[in-house]
C-alpha cells in the first residue's frame, strides 16, 4: 500500500476535517453535513466556505 500525504496524516487520525484553502469549494457544507451524520465525533476546522 502506498499512502501520498503531503501534508501529513494527523487530521485523518485526530478526525479533523478541514477545507483545502487552495481549491474552491462551493459544496463544502453539504459534505460537512454529510459526514457529521456518519461521524458525530469528527470536527470541522475553518468550515467557511469561499
Amino acid at each position: 500500500m502506498t499512502v501520498f500525504a503531503p501534508f501529513g496524516l494527523e487530521d485523518l487520525f485526530a478526525l479533523r476535517l478541514r477545507r483545502n484553502p487552495l481549491r474552491p469549494t462551493p459544496w463544502f457544507a453539504a459534505k460537512v453535513a454529510s459526514a457529521t451524520a456518519r461521524w458525530p465525533e469528527l470536527k470541522v476546522v475553518g468550515g467557511s466556505p469561499r
